[in-house]
């Protein structure tokens, strides 16, 4: 086993973005009740589309510095890359460069848990505030154009711990000058701190939360003004 210092992250050659494709198969596609086989091949169709030319769609892998070409390697991911543009605070014209979009990070079940996953983020990005030498956290993305909103998508926090995550969202709002900031379906227990911050509770009428059953149909005279969403949390663009 290595330890993360010795540790590199790479571009995958074509044998290691390969056994990524398997090992996605093997856990992604299963989740999904796709074979391995069918997973495989619909990845190399994917790579064939144009949103994948010229690097716009590449896997990386996290390996030993002495031994990078190895299939045995500890995590991958894949990164989708596209031409931006980004205005910077105090210019009139924007800058053009590339942006980076990581998705499908996979560490292998005998590997979890030792941080080899996080070896894909950048150590300064910004997603949201923790309470150091807890589980507690709070992530959030910005959403809108012309009237900016920090939106709070993953929330795992304590009465304790709730108002110190909730005063970095506030600040990095202020920062941002965004107008608000939403919290969807704020446990009971902290719905009173929200409600302290001057936050009000309403009912959205748009992004409704549903899905589709398939199965044996129920009496449509069910009452389900009653059901219970669990974890029913805002996604990064939706």
């Amino acid at each position: 086993m290595f330890s993360l210092e010795h540790l590199i992250v790479k571009p995958a050659t074509d044998a290691q973005a390969y056994e990524a494709l398997l090992r996605e198969a093997g856990y992604w596609g299963a989740k999904a009740g796709i074979t391995v086989d069918d997973y495989v091949k619909l990845g190399l169709i994917f790579k064939q589309g144009a949103f994948a030319h010229n690097g716009r769609l590449t896997h990386w892998v996290l390996v030993p510095e002495d031994n990078p070409s190895t299939d045995k390697f500890y995590a991958s991911c894949q990164v989708f890359t596209r031409e931006v543009l980004a205005l910077r605070p105090g210019k009139t014209s924007p800058n053009s460069g590339f942006g980076h979009a990581i998705n499908v990070v996979l560490v292998p079940p005998e590997y979890r848990g030792k941080g080899y996953g996080k070896r894909f983020i950048p150590s300064n990005l910004s997603w949201g505030a923790k309470i150091p030498g807890k589980g507690d956290f709070m992530a959030w993305s910005f959403i809108g154009l012309q009237s900016l909103q920090l939106v709070v998508t993953r929330l795992r926090a304590t009465p304790d711990s709730f108002p110190l995550l909730l005063d970095s969202a506030f600040q990095v709002a202020r920062d941002a000058k965004c107008e608000s900031v939403e919290i969807w379906n704020v446990p009971e227990q902290l719905s009173e701190i929200a409600r302290a911050t001057g936050g009000e509770t309403t009912e959205r009428a748009g992004d409704l939360s549903a899905f589709k059953w398939y199965g044996q149909e129920c009496d449509s005279r069910v009452d389900n003004s009653a059901v219970v969403w669990a974890l029913n949390e805002r996604y990064s663009w939706c």
